[in-house]
């Protein structure tokens, strides 16, 4: 079977949007506009899926109208805004986790001087996998891993698997890179 085209939808920050003299404001989708998107995927017969839920459909193992719903960086107001309109559409979710920021911060973005947005906390990412959603690796610490050395590279990206890992007592399977290097 051949595969057939998906969609890969990816968000970042399901907030109130900063104001406009921020940077990474384009980052931030209104939790209103979010709900409306994911109900117009509903209406248009599409089922949101992880990438892990998807991975049948991507390889063209099986036929469907899906789509990919990923969010990067593991931040609380996905937690608060977005679970809650995925859970009641039944649909799922792959969240790429900071490793080292969980329960912190956007520790990368604030030297360019965004707004501070929390991550989850270790039981919030539990509760996250807990409902259905996948958790995915997104480095130690965020970094731009074509700048970094192959060493600092390998231990970014075995060390967020590791850890995740052990916070959920599950393999994670999914890794997805920093800044799109």
């Amino acid at each position: 079977m051949k595969p057939s085209a998906v969609p890969i939808l990816l968000y970042h920050s399901i907030d109130v949007p900063p104001t406009r003299d921020k940077p990474f404001r384009s980052l931030h989708v209104h939790p209103d506009r979010f709900r409306s998107q994911m109900k117009w995927l509903k209406r248009l017969g599409y089922q949101g899926l992880s990438m892990q839920d998807a991975r049948p459909y991507l390889e063209g193992r099986k036929q469907g109208k899906v789509a990919v719903i990923t969010f990067d960086d593991g931040f609380l107001n996905v937690y608060q805004h977005a679970m809650p309109v995925l859970n009641e559409l039944g649909f799922t979710a792959t969240n790429y986790f900071v490793a080292n920021q969980i329960g912190g911060r956007n520790e990368w973005d604030m030297p360019k001087g965004a707004v501070e947005i929390p991550c989850m906390t270790t039981e919030q990412l539990r509760d996250w996998a807990a409902h259905g959603h996948e958790v995915g690796a997104h480095t130690l610490d965020h970094i731009y891993l074509p700048g970094a050395e192959m060493k600092e590279a390998e231990r970014q990206i075995a060390g967020s698997k590791k850890a995740l890992e052990e916070i959920l007592g599950a393999e994670v399977t999914n890794f997805c890179y920093p800044y799109g290097g």
